[in-house]
């Protein structure tokens, strides 16, 4: 599918400009763990996680912080770093 094409030529991109990126399961159109998206970590302040996801079909417009000083309560998203 689109995500793991893009989301993953955006994770290289992502590290070769400097930025900690983790590849992430989400659930899409009701199916569980059947995508891959972008974690990043440690951007404005230790500890942080964002969402960052390109390879949707209707993409993210902005990062969405998941973790850290400042998220949003409510952000309605289930997901989980790979190993």
């Amino acid at each position: 599918g689109l995500c793991y094409v893009l989301n993953v030529f955006m994770a290289h991109l992502l590290r070769g400009v400097g930025y900690a990126v983790h590849y992430g399961r989400a659930s899409i159109h009701g199916v569980r763990d059947a995508h891959v998206t972008l974690l990043l970590t440690d951007v404005l302040s230790a500890g942080d996680v964002w969402n960052f996801d390109v390879g949707t079909g209707y993409p993210l417009a902005q990062p969405v912080l998941l973790s850290g000083d400042g998220a949003a309560a409510t952000v309605a998203l289930r997901y989980g770093q790979l190993e």
